[in-house]
Protein backbone atom coordinates (compact mmCIF):
# COMPACT_ATOMS: atom_id res chain seq x y z
CA UNK A 1 0.00 0.00 0.00
CA UNK A 2 1.79 3.49 -1.62
CA UNK A 3 1.67 6.25 0.94
CA UNK A 4 -0.86 8.32 -0.85
CA UNK A 5 -3.24 5.39 -0.43
CA UNK A 6 -2.95 5.46 3.30
CA UNK A 7 -3.54 9.48 4.01
CA UNK A 8 -7.26 9.23 3.45
CA UNK A 9 -7.53 6.34 5.46
CA UNK A 10 -5.38 8.44 8.10
CA UNK A 11 -8.38 11.18 7.76
CA UNK A 12 -11.18 8.13 8.13
CA UNK A 13 -9.60 6.82 11.44
CA UNK A 14 -8.90 9.86 13.11
CA UNK A 15 -12.67 11.51 12.19
CA UNK A 16 -13.85 7.95 13.90
CA UNK A 17 -11.43 8.76 16.56
CA UNK A 18 -12.69 11.68 17.24
CA UNK A 19 -16.10 10.85 17.38
CA UNK A 20 -15.72 8.46 19.63
CA UNK A 21 -14.14 10.59 21.99
CA UNK A 22 -16.71 12.94 21.86
CA UNK A 23 -19.07 10.68 24.00
CA UNK A 24 -15.98 11.66 27.00
CA UNK A 25 -16.63 15.36 28.07
CA UNK A 26 -16.72 18.71 26.09
CA UNK A 27 -13.22 19.65 26.19
CA UNK A 28 -11.79 16.43 25.27
CA UNK A 29 -14.32 16.36 21.89
CA UNK A 30 -12.98 19.91 21.35
CA UNK A 31 -9.47 18.98 21.27
CA UNK A 32 -9.88 15.83 19.59
CA UNK A 33 -12.12 17.22 16.73
CA UNK A 34 -9.71 20.24 16.20
CA UNK A 35 -6.74 17.97 15.75
CA UNK A 36 -8.50 15.38 13.86
CA UNK A 37 -9.41 18.44 11.50
CA UNK A 38 -6.01 19.25 11.27
CA UNK A 39 -4.33 16.09 10.51
CA UNK A 40 -7.07 15.56 7.98
CA UNK A 41 -6.00 18.65 6.27
CA UNK A 42 -2.52 17.63 6.03
CA UNK A 43 -2.97 14.17 5.13
CA UNK A 44 -5.81 14.88 2.15
CA UNK A 45 -3.07 17.54 1.10
CA UNK A 46 -0.41 15.03 1.07
CA UNK A 47 -2.69 12.70 -0.88
CA UNK A 48 -3.25 15.30 -3.56
CA UNK A 49 0.27 16.19 -4.19
CA UNK A 50 1.27 12.51 -4.48
CA UNK A 51 -1.26 11.16 -7.26
CA UNK A 52 0.65 12.14 -10.32
CA UNK A 53 -1.10 10.00 -12.69
CA UNK A 54 -4.91 9.71 -13.81
CA UNK A 55 -4.67 5.88 -12.74
CA UNK A 56 -6.48 4.90 -9.26
CA UNK A 57 -4.66 3.70 -6.52
CA UNK A 58 -7.66 2.35 -4.50
CA UNK A 59 -9.77 -0.04 -6.86
CA UNK A 60 -12.98 -1.68 -4.92
CA UNK A 61 -15.82 -0.60 -2.85
CA UNK A 62 -13.32 2.69 -2.48
CA UNK A 63 -11.63 4.26 -5.16
CA UNK A 64 -8.75 6.63 -4.97
CA UNK A 65 -8.17 8.99 -8.11
CA UNK A 66 -7.23 12.89 -8.28
CA UNK A 67 -10.26 13.74 -8.45
CA UNK A 68 -11.23 11.73 -4.85
CA UNK A 69 -8.54 12.87 -3.41
CA UNK A 70 -9.65 16.60 -4.26
CA UNK A 71 -12.66 15.71 -2.64
CA UNK A 72 -11.13 14.78 0.32
CA UNK A 73 -9.18 17.39 0.35
CA UNK A 74 -12.15 19.99 0.23
CA UNK A 75 -14.11 18.27 3.10
CA UNK A 76 -11.36 18.57 5.02
CA UNK A 77 -11.29 21.92 4.68
CA UNK A 78 -14.69 22.59 5.46
CA UNK A 79 -13.92 19.93 8.58
CA UNK A 80 -11.49 22.33 9.94
CA UNK A 81 -13.29 26.05 9.30
CA UNK A 82 -16.51 23.83 11.33
CA UNK A 83 -14.49 22.64 14.01
CA UNK A 84 -13.08 26.53 14.69
CA UNK A 85 -16.04 28.13 15.64
CA UNK A 86 -17.61 25.15 17.21
CA UNK A 87 -15.40 25.84 20.28
CA UNK A 88 -17.68 29.37 20.86
CA UNK A 89 -21.09 27.52 20.00
CA UNK A 90 -20.02 24.42 22.76
CA UNK A 91 -18.70 27.36 25.37
CA UNK A 92 -21.06 30.04 24.79
CA UNK A 93 -23.80 29.03 22.45
CA UNK A 94 -26.05 26.87 25.04
CA UNK A 95 -24.37 23.63 24.05
CA UNK A 96 -22.44 22.64 27.27
CA UNK A 97 -22.49 19.31 28.69
CA UNK A 98 -24.29 16.12 27.21
CA UNK A 99 -25.51 18.72 24.39
CA UNK A 100 -22.18 19.78 23.76
CA UNK A 101 -20.66 15.90 23.32
CA UNK A 102 -23.54 15.42 21.04
CA UNK A 103 -22.67 17.82 19.09
CA UNK A 104 -19.62 16.71 18.42
CA UNK A 105 -20.31 13.12 17.80
CA UNK A 106 -23.13 14.24 15.18
CA UNK A 107 -20.45 16.46 13.40
CA UNK A 108 -17.40 13.89 13.51
CA UNK A 109 -19.98 11.40 12.02
CA UNK A 110 -21.61 13.29 9.24
CA UNK A 111 -17.56 14.31 8.11
CA UNK A 112 -17.13 10.25 7.93
CA UNK A 113 -19.62 9.78 5.92
CA UNK A 114 -18.44 12.70 4.32
CA UNK A 115 -15.07 11.38 3.49
CA UNK A 116 -16.12 8.30 2.52
CA UNK A 117 -18.64 9.60 0.12
CA UNK A 118 -15.14 11.30 -1.49
CA UNK A 119 -14.32 7.91 -1.83
CA UNK A 120 -17.23 5.81 -3.02
CA UNK A 121 -17.13 3.40 -5.90
CA UNK A 122 -20.04 1.84 -5.20
CA UNK A 123 -23.25 3.53 -5.99
CA UNK A 124 -25.63 2.38 -3.07
CA UNK A 125 -23.26 3.04 -0.19
CA UNK A 126 -22.82 7.00 -2.09
CA UNK A 127 -26.81 6.97 -1.35
CA UNK A 128 -26.83 5.65 2.08
CA UNK A 129 -24.26 7.82 3.37
CA UNK A 130 -25.97 10.43 1.84
CA UNK A 131 -29.01 9.93 3.99
CA UNK A 132 -26.91 9.26 7.12
CA UNK A 133 -25.75 12.97 6.56
CA UNK A 134 -29.20 14.09 5.91
CA UNK A 135 -30.57 12.62 9.65
CA UNK A 136 -27.39 13.81 11.67
CA UNK A 137 -27.83 17.24 9.83
CA UNK A 138 -31.23 17.53 10.59
CA UNK A 139 -30.49 17.12 14.71
CA UNK A 140 -27.77 19.89 14.24
CA UNK A 141 -29.88 22.42 12.65
CA UNK A 142 -32.06 23.32 15.01
CA UNK A 143 -29.64 21.81 17.81
CA UNK A 144 -30.49 25.59 19.76
CA UNK A 145 -33.96 25.01 19.60
CA UNK A 146 -36.65 27.30 18.88
CA UNK A 147 -39.63 27.07 16.25
CA UNK A 148 -38.01 28.80 13.14
CA UNK A 149 -34.84 26.25 13.44
CA UNK A 150 -36.94 22.50 14.42
CA UNK A 151 -39.58 24.02 11.18
CA UNK A 152 -36.43 24.69 8.88
CA UNK A 153 -35.19 21.21 10.25
CA UNK A 154 -38.10 19.75 9.12
CA UNK A 155 -38.89 21.04 6.32
CA UNK A 156 -34.79 19.65 5.09
CA UNK A 157 -35.24 16.55 6.41
CA UNK A 158 -38.89 15.64 4.59
CA UNK A 159 -37.89 17.49 0.77
CA UNK A 160 -34.47 15.86 1.17
CA UNK A 161 -36.03 12.07 1.97
CA UNK A 162 -38.67 12.54 -0.61
CA UNK A 163 -35.88 13.71 -3.15
CA UNK A 164 -33.51 10.95 -2.35
CA UNK A 165 -35.91 8.47 -2.90
CA UNK A 166 -36.55 9.22 -6.28
CA UNK A 167 -32.75 8.78 -7.00
CA UNK A 168 -32.84 5.47 -5.12
CA UNK A 169 -35.60 4.41 -7.77
CA UNK A 170 -33.02 4.93 -10.15
CA UNK A 171 -30.01 3.32 -8.83
CA UNK A 172 -32.37 0.06 -8.32
CA UNK A 173 -33.06 0.29 -12.35
CA UNK A 174 -29.93 0.88 -13.40
CA UNK A 175 -28.57 -1.95 -11.19
CA UNK A 176 -31.61 -4.19 -12.11
CA UNK A 177 -30.61 -3.22 -16.18
CA UNK A 178 -26.73 -4.00 -15.42
CA UNK A 179 -27.46 -7.23 -13.04
CA UNK A 180 -29.51 -9.38 -16.11
CA UNK A 181 -26.99 -8.31 -18.93
CA UNK A 182 -24.34 -10.03 -17.10
CA UNK A 183 -22.41 -6.22 -16.06
CA UNK A 184 -19.62 -7.68 -13.24
CA UNK A 185 -20.20 -5.93 -9.80
CA UNK A 186 -23.32 -3.30 -11.26
CA UNK A 187 -23.54 -1.93 -7.92
CA UNK A 188 -20.56 -0.37 -8.93
CA UNK A 189 -19.95 3.28 -11.31
CA UNK A 190 -16.43 2.28 -12.49
CA UNK A 191 -18.35 -1.42 -14.02
CA UNK A 192 -21.38 0.35 -15.28
CA UNK A 193 -18.94 2.89 -16.83
CA UNK A 194 -17.66 0.15 -19.38
CA UNK A 195 -20.50 -1.33 -20.38
CA UNK A 196 -22.16 1.94 -21.75
CA UNK A 197 -23.45 -0.30 -24.47
CA UNK A 198 -25.61 -2.06 -22.26
CA UNK A 199 -26.82 1.45 -20.59
CA UNK A 200 -27.70 2.48 -23.78
CA UNK A 201 -29.70 0.11 -25.42
CA UNK A 202 -32.13 -0.31 -22.18
CA UNK A 203 -35.08 2.11 -22.57
CA UNK A 204 -35.57 2.14 -18.82
CA UNK A 205 -32.45 3.76 -18.39
CA UNK A 206 -33.74 6.98 -19.69
CA UNK A 207 -36.18 6.69 -16.88
CA UNK A 208 -33.79 5.85 -14.60
CA UNK A 209 -31.51 8.54 -15.36
CA UNK A 210 -34.21 11.00 -15.07
CA UNK A 211 -35.14 10.00 -11.43
CA UNK A 212 -31.64 10.11 -10.12
CA UNK A 213 -31.30 13.58 -11.62
CA UNK A 214 -34.36 14.32 -9.70
CA UNK A 215 -33.45 13.04 -6.86
CA UNK A 216 -29.89 14.09 -6.76
CA UNK A 217 -30.79 17.49 -7.52
CA UNK A 218 -32.53 18.42 -4.92
CA UNK A 219 -29.90 16.91 -1.98
CA UNK A 220 -27.98 19.80 -4.07
CA UNK A 221 -30.30 22.30 -3.20
CA UNK A 222 -31.46 22.70 -7.12
CA UNK A 223 -34.45 24.00 -8.55
CA UNK A 224 -37.18 23.42 -8.25
CA UNK A 225 -37.18 21.66 -4.72
CA UNK A 226 -34.88 23.78 -3.23
CA UNK A 227 -37.23 25.03 -0.55
CA UNK A 228 -35.77 23.68 2.37
CA UNK A 229 -32.01 25.24 1.78
CA UNK A 230 -32.28 29.00 2.59
CA UNK A 231 -34.45 28.34 5.78
CA UNK A 232 -32.20 25.30 6.37
CA UNK A 233 -28.89 27.43 5.91
CA UNK A 234 -30.45 30.64 7.91
CA UNK A 235 -31.77 28.88 10.98
CA UNK A 236 -28.70 26.75 11.76
CA UNK A 237 -26.33 27.50 14.12
CA UNK A 238 -22.64 29.02 12.95
CA UNK A 239 -20.84 25.66 12.00
CA UNK A 240 -23.49 23.85 10.61
CA UNK A 241 -24.21 26.54 8.23
CA UNK A 242 -20.36 25.94 7.21
CA UNK A 243 -20.77 22.23 7.33
CA UNK A 244 -23.84 22.28 4.91
CA UNK A 245 -22.67 25.44 2.85
CA UNK A 246 -19.26 24.27 2.34
CA UNK A 247 -19.64 20.37 1.86
CA UNK A 248 -22.79 18.64 2.60
CA UNK A 249 -24.74 20.21 -0.22
CA UNK A 250 -21.91 19.82 -2.64
CA UNK A 251 -21.20 16.27 -2.53
CA UNK A 252 -24.21 15.05 -4.30
CA UNK A 253 -23.07 16.93 -7.61
CA UNK A 254 -19.80 15.24 -7.09
CA UNK A 255 -22.10 11.92 -7.03
CA UNK A 256 -23.66 13.12 -9.65
CA UNK A 257 -20.40 13.91 -11.99
CA UNK A 258 -19.52 10.23 -10.95
CA UNK A 259 -22.64 8.74 -12.13
CA UNK A 260 -22.66 10.92 -15.28
CA UNK A 261 -20.08 8.69 -16.94
CA UNK A 262 -22.62 5.92 -17.44
CA UNK A 263 -25.08 8.12 -18.86
CA UNK A 264 -25.07 7.55 -23.04
CA UNK A 265 -23.70 9.94 -24.22
CA UNK A 266 -26.47 12.61 -26.74
CA UNK A 267 -28.77 11.58 -23.89
CA UNK A 268 -31.94 13.70 -22.99
CA UNK A 269 -30.64 13.81 -19.41
CA UNK A 270 -27.77 16.28 -20.07
CA UNK A 271 -30.37 18.88 -21.49
CA UNK A 272 -32.56 18.12 -18.40
CA UNK A 273 -29.77 19.44 -16.31
CA UNK A 274 -28.70 22.07 -18.41
CA UNK A 275 -32.09 23.50 -18.04
CA UNK A 276 -32.06 22.96 -14.30
CA UNK A 277 -28.71 24.26 -13.76
CA UNK A 278 -29.94 27.38 -15.63
CA UNK A 279 -33.15 28.06 -13.91
CA UNK A 280 -31.28 27.43 -10.78
CA UNK A 281 -28.68 30.53 -11.21
CA UNK A 282 -31.86 32.69 -12.64
CA UNK A 283 -33.90 31.78 -9.35
CA UNK A 284 -31.20 32.41 -6.69
CA UNK A 285 -30.29 35.38 -8.79
CA UNK A 286 -33.45 37.06 -8.36
CA UNK A 287 -33.33 35.50 -4.02
CA UNK A 288 -30.60 38.05 -3.93
CA UNK A 289 -32.20 40.91 -5.19
CA UNK A 290 -34.81 40.72 -2.48
CA UNK A 291 -33.23 39.09 0.28
CA UNK A 292 -32.37 41.66 3.37
CA UNK A 293 -30.74 38.69 5.85
CA UNK A 294 -27.09 38.04 5.26
CA UNK A 295 -27.06 34.33 5.77
CA UNK A 296 -30.28 33.82 3.17
CA UNK A 297 -27.91 36.34 0.80
CA UNK A 298 -25.07 33.56 1.57
CA UNK A 299 -27.58 30.56 0.98
CA UNK A 300 -29.29 31.81 -2.18
CA UNK A 301 -25.73 32.43 -3.38
CA UNK A 302 -25.15 28.72 -2.52
CA UNK A 303 -28.02 28.01 -4.73
CA UNK A 304 -26.18 30.10 -7.66
CA UNK A 305 -23.09 28.20 -7.35
CA UNK A 306 -24.51 24.65 -7.02
CA UNK A 307 -26.23 25.93 -10.60
CA UNK A 308 -23.16 26.55 -11.95
CA UNK A 309 -21.38 23.76 -11.53
CA UNK A 310 -24.47 21.54 -12.56
CA UNK A 311 -23.90 23.20 -15.65
CA UNK A 312 -20.04 22.61 -15.58
CA UNK A 313 -21.07 18.35 -15.14
CA UNK A 314 -22.98 19.38 -18.52
CA UNK A 315 -19.75 20.81 -19.84
CA UNK A 316 -17.81 18.00 -18.86
CA UNK A 317 -20.13 15.78 -21.90
CA UNK A 318 -21.62 18.79 -23.89
CA UNK A 319 -18.24 21.01 -24.65
CA UNK A 320 -15.14 20.28 -23.43
CA UNK A 321 -14.21 17.58 -20.92
CA UNK A 322 -10.68 18.60 -19.60
CA UNK A 323 -11.58 22.24 -19.17
CA UNK A 324 -14.93 21.58 -17.36
CA UNK A 325 -13.49 19.00 -15.23
CA UNK A 326 -10.77 21.29 -14.01
CA UNK A 327 -13.47 24.28 -13.79
CA UNK A 328 -15.32 22.16 -11.32
CA UNK A 329 -12.61 20.77 -9.35
CA UNK A 330 -11.50 24.86 -9.03
CA UNK A 331 -14.73 26.27 -8.62
CA UNK A 332 -15.86 23.83 -5.94
CA UNK A 333 -12.72 24.29 -3.68
CA UNK A 334 -12.96 28.04 -4.37
CA UNK A 335 -16.34 28.25 -3.33
CA UNK A 336 -16.02 25.63 -0.27
CA UNK A 337 -13.58 28.16 0.96
CA UNK A 338 -15.27 31.42 0.69
CA UNK A 339 -18.53 30.78 1.35
CA UNK A 340 -17.65 28.65 4.88
CA UNK A 341 -15.77 31.81 5.99
CA UNK A 342 -18.27 34.06 4.82
CA UNK A 343 -20.57 32.18 7.23
CA UNK A 344 -18.24 32.83 10.28
CA UNK A 345 -18.11 36.49 9.52
CA UNK A 346 -21.98 36.33 9.46
CA UNK A 347 -21.76 34.71 12.45
CA UNK A 348 -19.83 37.15 14.12
CA UNK A 349 -22.58 39.89 12.75
CA UNK A 350 -25.29 38.00 14.73
CA UNK A 351 -23.19 37.94 17.61
CA UNK A 352 -21.85 41.87 17.69
CA UNK A 353 -25.36 43.23 16.53
CA UNK A 354 -27.94 40.92 17.30
CA UNK A 355 -29.06 41.13 14.12
CA UNK A 356 -28.86 39.44 10.34
CA UNK A 357 -29.51 42.47 8.03
CA UNK A 358 -27.11 43.29 5.25
CA UNK A 359 -27.26 46.70 6.82
CA UNK A 360 -25.27 45.81 9.76
CA UNK A 361 -22.17 44.80 7.75
CA UNK A 362 -20.84 48.01 7.69
CA UNK A 363 -20.89 49.15 11.62
CA UNK A 364 -19.73 45.53 12.24
CA UNK A 365 -16.51 46.46 9.59
CA UNK A 366 -16.04 49.86 11.45
CA UNK A 367 -15.70 47.96 15.25
CA UNK A 368 -14.08 45.66 13.59
CA UNK A 369 -12.22 46.11 10.43
CA UNK A 370 -10.20 42.73 9.89
CA UNK A 371 -13.44 40.70 10.50
CA UNK A 372 -16.03 42.89 8.30
CA UNK A 373 -13.26 43.59 5.89
CA UNK A 374 -12.88 39.58 5.50
CA UNK A 375 -16.59 38.87 4.76
CA UNK A 376 -16.55 41.89 1.93
CA UNK A 377 -13.29 39.93 0.61
CA UNK A 378 -14.92 36.29 0.56
CA UNK A 379 -18.29 38.01 -1.14
CA UNK A 380 -16.11 39.51 -3.66
CA UNK A 381 -14.47 36.03 -3.94
CA UNK A 382 -18.11 34.73 -4.39
CA UNK A 383 -19.25 37.39 -6.71
CA UNK A 384 -16.16 35.94 -9.01
CA UNK A 385 -13.95 38.82 -9.05
CA UNK A 386 -10.65 38.73 -10.23
CA UNK A 387 -7.64 37.21 -9.02
CA UNK A 388 -9.97 34.99 -6.94
CA UNK A 389 -10.42 31.48 -7.60
CA UNK A 390 -14.14 31.53 -8.93
CA UNK A 391 -13.00 33.89 -11.60
CA UNK A 392 -10.63 31.38 -13.04
CA UNK A 393 -13.01 28.54 -12.70
CA UNK A 394 -15.75 30.81 -14.36
CA UNK A 395 -13.17 31.15 -17.39
CA UNK A 396 -12.13 27.95 -17.77
CA UNK A 397 -15.97 26.93 -17.97
CA UNK A 398 -16.55 29.43 -20.62
CA UNK A 399 -13.47 27.63 -22.42
CA UNK A 400 -15.22 24.70 -22.16
CA UNK A 401 -18.15 25.86 -24.01
CA UNK A 402 -17.55 24.33 -27.90
CA UNK A 403 -21.30 25.59 -29.21
CA UNK A 404 -21.94 29.25 -29.67
CA UNK A 405 -25.51 29.09 -27.77
CA UNK A 406 -24.42 27.64 -25.29
CA UNK A 407 -21.28 30.02 -24.71
CA UNK A 408 -23.95 32.88 -24.67
CA UNK A 409 -26.33 30.89 -22.28
CA UNK A 410 -23.69 30.67 -19.80
CA UNK A 411 -22.41 34.43 -20.00
CA UNK A 412 -25.94 35.30 -19.77
CA UNK A 413 -26.51 33.70 -16.63
CA UNK A 414 -22.78 34.33 -15.19
CA UNK A 415 -23.59 38.27 -15.73
CA UNK A 416 -27.77 37.80 -14.30
CA UNK A 417 -25.97 36.43 -11.43
CA UNK A 418 -22.88 38.84 -10.75
CA UNK A 419 -25.93 41.92 -10.59
CA UNK A 420 -27.44 40.38 -7.67
CA UNK A 421 -24.93 39.67 -5.48
CA UNK A 422 -23.40 43.11 -6.88
CA UNK A 423 -26.22 45.10 -6.06
CA UNK A 424 -26.91 43.93 -3.09
CA UNK A 425 -23.31 44.44 -2.25
CA UNK A 426 -23.70 48.16 -3.39
CA UNK A 427 -26.75 48.35 -1.10
CA UNK A 428 -24.92 46.98 1.77
CA UNK A 429 -22.49 49.52 1.42
CA UNK A 430 -24.93 52.26 1.00
CA UNK A 431 -27.14 51.38 3.97
CA UNK A 432 -26.82 51.29 7.25
CA UNK A 433 -29.08 50.35 10.34
CA UNK A 434 -28.97 53.92 11.92
CA UNK A 435 -29.10 56.34 9.58
CA UNK A 436 -31.28 59.21 10.00
CA UNK A 437 -32.75 57.39 13.18
CA UNK A 438 -31.97 55.67 16.51
CA UNK A 439 -27.92 54.85 16.45
CA UNK A 440 -26.57 51.43 16.08
CA UNK A 441 -27.13 49.49 19.59
CA UNK A 442 -24.03 46.74 19.48
CA UNK A 443 -23.88 44.21 21.81
CA UNK A 444 -19.93 45.29 22.48
CA UNK A 445 -19.06 41.56 22.03
CA UNK A 446 -15.32 40.95 20.78
CA UNK A 447 -14.66 38.84 17.81
CA UNK A 448 -14.10 35.21 19.64
CA UNK A 449 -10.64 34.04 19.15
CA UNK A 450 -11.87 30.44 16.68
CA UNK A 451 -13.89 32.90 14.79
CA UNK A 452 -10.73 34.74 14.01
CA UNK A 453 -8.60 32.15 13.30
CA UNK A 454 -10.95 30.54 10.99
CA UNK A 455 -11.35 33.49 9.01
CA UNK A 456 -7.63 34.04 8.52
CA UNK A 457 -7.29 30.38 7.95
CA UNK A 458 -9.79 30.47 4.98
CA UNK A 459 -7.81 33.53 3.58
CA UNK A 460 -4.75 31.86 3.80
CA UNK A 461 -6.37 29.11 2.11
CA UNK A 462 -8.37 31.63 -0.86
CA UNK A 463 -4.89 32.86 -1.29
CA UNK A 464 -3.00 29.61 -1.56
CA UNK A 465 -6.03 28.29 -3.89
CA UNK A 466 -5.39 31.77 -5.73
CA UNK A 467 -2.03 30.89 -6.52
CA UNK A 468 -2.10 27.43 -7.38
CA UNK A 469 -5.20 27.66 -9.32
CA UNK A 470 -3.20 27.91 -12.64
CA UNK A 471 -0.66 25.09 -11.75
CA UNK A 472 -3.93 22.89 -11.58
CA UNK A 473 -3.63 21.68 -14.74
CA UNK A 474 -1.43 19.05 -13.64
CA UNK A 475 -4.22 17.84 -12.12
CA UNK A 476 -6.42 18.64 -15.63
CA UNK A 477 -4.06 15.94 -17.29
CA UNK A 478 -4.78 13.06 -15.83
CA UNK A 479 -8.48 13.40 -15.55
CA UNK A 480 -8.58 14.46 -19.18
CA UNK A 481 -6.56 11.08 -19.99
CA UNK A 482 -8.55 8.79 -17.32
CA UNK A 483 -12.28 9.80 -16.49
CA UNK A 484 -12.59 12.18 -19.83
CA UNK A 485 -10.64 10.13 -22.48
Amino acid sequence: MTAPTIYPLIALGLTALAGALSLTNILVAEAATLIASIISLVASLLAVLGITTGHPLLEGELWLDPYSAWMMLLVSVVYLLTALPSIHLTRRGGLAGLKGESYYLLVNAAFFAMFTIALFNDLFLAWILLEICTILTVYLVCIKGGGASVEAAWKYFMICAVGMSFSLYGLVTIYSIGASAGVPEPWRWTSLATHLDVIASNPRSLIAFMFILAGFSVKAGLFPLHFWLPDAYAEAPTPVSVLLAGALTFLPLYVLLRISYIIPAGSPVYLLLLVVSVATILYASAGMLITRDVKRLLAYSSMEHMGLMSFMIYLAHEGAPGLALLAFAVHSMGHAIAKSAAFVSSGFIEEYRGSRRIEDIIPVYEADWLIGGSLIAFLLALLGCPPFPLFISELLAAASCTHALILTLYIAVILAAFAALAYRMVYMLRHRRGDGGDPPQPRGRSCPACYRTAVYTALAMLIALTIAAPLLAQLGRPLTLWIAG
